[in-house]
Order: C-alpha cells, then sequence, then structure tokens
C-alpha cells in the first residue's frame, strides 16, 4: 500500500506539473534580454529524461524568491539507500525563479526510490496516422513554429515491494494546456499593436468586410517583436 501510494503520488505531481508547462517565444526572450530581464524557458524531452518550464511550482515559504514559475526535471540515477545498497530512484530537479540556464543549478531531491524504468513519450498531433502519433523525444527549440506537444505520456515500473522478481506498472497522461509558445510584449509594444489593429478594423469596415474574421496573424505580431528587440 505504501509503495503503491508512493508511486501514484509522484505520477499525480508530475502530471500536474505538465499541464501547466510552458514556453515563451524566443522572440520575446529577446525582448528580455535587451531589457536586462534574464531568463529563459525550456522544453527538452527525451525517452528516459525531461525538462521543462511550468507554472505549476508551489512556494514552500512566505519570504521564497521564486513564484509559480520553475524548471523542472525528471530522470532516474543511481544513488546509495540507508542500507548501503546502490539502487535507482527517481530524481526531481527544481530552480524557482527560472534564470538564464533553466537546464542547470537548482535543487535535486530523491521522489521515489526502488524505481525500474521511466518512459516519457510525446504525441504530435501533425504524425497522427490512425489513432498513434507517439514520438519519443521533443525539443521546443528545434520545433519550427516553437510548439509543445498536445499530451504527455509516462510510463513507470517500480519493483514489487515483497515480490522480488515482479515490478509495478503506472502509467498517466499530461494535458498540456499552454501548446502554443507565449509573446511577452512591452507596453509600447502592446499599446502600437492595439492602434494598428484598430486601424485595421476601421479599414475592414470601410470596406465592408467583418473584422471579427480577420486576423494579423502570429507573424506581424513577431515583427513587432523583433522591432522592439533591435532584430530585423
Amino acid at each position: 500500500s505504501d509503495a503503491n501510494l508512493a508511486a501514484v503520488t509522484t505520477m499525480r505531481r508530475m502530471v500536474s506539473e505538465l499541464n501547466m508547462a510552458f514556453y515563451v517565444s524566443s522572440v520575446s526572450e529577446d525582448v528580455a534580454q535587451n531589457r536586462d530581464i534574464r531568463y529563459r524557458t525550456i522544453f527538452d524531452g527525451k525517452r528516459e529524461e525531461i525538462t521543462f518550464t511550468t507554472m505549476a511550482y508551489q512556494q514552500r515559504f512566505s519570504d521564497e524568491a521564486g513564484g509559480d514559475q520553475a524548471a523542472i526535471t525528471y530522470r532516474i540515477e543511481r544513488r546509495r539507500n540507508r542500507k548501503g545498497e546502490n539502487r535507482s530512484v527517481l530524481i526531481r530537479r527544481e530552480e524557482a525563479p527560472i534564470d538564464d540556464r533553466p537546464e542547470r543549478g537548482g535543487r535535486i531531491t530523491v521522489v521515489l526510490e526502488n524505481v525500474k524504468r521511466i518512459r516519457f513519450e510525446y504525441w504530435d498531433p501533425d504524425r497522427e496516422i490512425g489513432d498513434d502519433a507517439w514520438v519519443n523525444q521533443w525539443d521546443v527549440s528545434k520545433q519550427q513554429d516553437e510548439r509543445l506537444p498536445s499530451r504527455v505520456r509516462i510510463q513507470l515500473e517500480v519493483e514489487h515491494p515483497t515480490k522480488p522478481r515482479n515490478s509495478l506498472h503506472y502509467q498517466m497522461e499530461a494535458q498540456l494546456q499552454l501548446q502554443e509558445p507565449l509573446l511577452l510584449l512591452p507596453a509600447d509594444v502592446a499599446r502600437r499593436l492595439a492602434q494598428q489593429r484598430r486601424q485595421q478594423d476601421d479599414a475592414i469596415r470601410d470596406a465592408g468586410g467583418n473584422p471579427n474574421q480577420a486576423n494579423p496573424g502570429r507573424d506581424s505580431v513577431r515583427d513587432e517583436v523583433r522591432r522592439a528587440a533591435g532584430k530585423r
């Protein structure tokens, strides 16, 4: 019962954090760097390890510097237990607040012992054939549209507490809520974009069209953000 509770609790925690994974567009990060805001978001999913930034971080202390954002890693490592035995454990690395190296540093804790295997799979709707679009890795920095996977499947295998040759198997899926990259706009850029949008809507109305069906598109937003970052 204790082993089952520990595994289920760990799985639910991973799912909760992945549900709120997010990625800030590289264009917005260029603006942040120019304004001396030092941070970088990440989503680097591999078969047996995952590192991501999330908005599901919970502060432990009232005076803690971090907010609800953190960089988190899950992977298996070999550690010695209290008996001196070298065993596989699931570790969780957390870094809050996020800095310009989210894949490094932070606090590492053991969240589950006697782990035999963990597997991460990522749902790519662009590759869906029938009902199968799972891929073994997802690095958002290599995605042309900087999009996160719509789902992450986690498979966990731990040692049976009383039967050494047997295992306990668990599987859960996270449903990522923020799949599109976030564009964080400085106030002056947001005002210019709002003014441009109003002018476009007025022009569409004058031509007898419906402005609600028109969309300037994300490319125009990115162009404006690049200009704010000093890039063409």
